[in-house]
């Protein structure tokens, strides 16, 4: 599936600030549980081989990311509404589908 035919749902900051990577990709519509946890289980075998990659870095590289998409998860983990905000229309220009269900003041 290429990214212009997945959906993102544009949650309201607060039910993202402070949730796992994982957590958010899935709540957004991005991932499946299970894409999640193929990304740990290969970000085990990383480490198992002494090389350290943060989750979004070991996604990325499996293709199941894009940086837009993870900039716009942590911007929300952040509570950067104005990042949240860009970012979002930077994924809508690429052609990913947005579904608002929150709208910024």
């Amino acid at each position: 599936m290429s990214n212009a035919s997945k959906v993102i749902r544009v949650l309201p900051i607060k039910q993202l600030k402070g949730q796992r990577l994982g957590e958010a990709l899935v709540r957004i519509g991005w991932l499946t549980n299970a894409q999640v946890h193929q990304g740990l289980e290969e970000q085990k075998a990383k480490r198992a081989k002494g090389e350290e990659m943060q989750l979004g870095e070991v996604l990325a590289e499996l293709g199941l990311i894009t940086d837009n998409v993870c900039n716009l998860v942590l911007a929300a983990q952040e509570g950067n509404e104005q990042l949240y905000k860009m970012v979002a229309s930077e994924l809508e220009r690429d052609g990913v589908s947005l579904v608002r269900e929150y709208f910024p003041q």
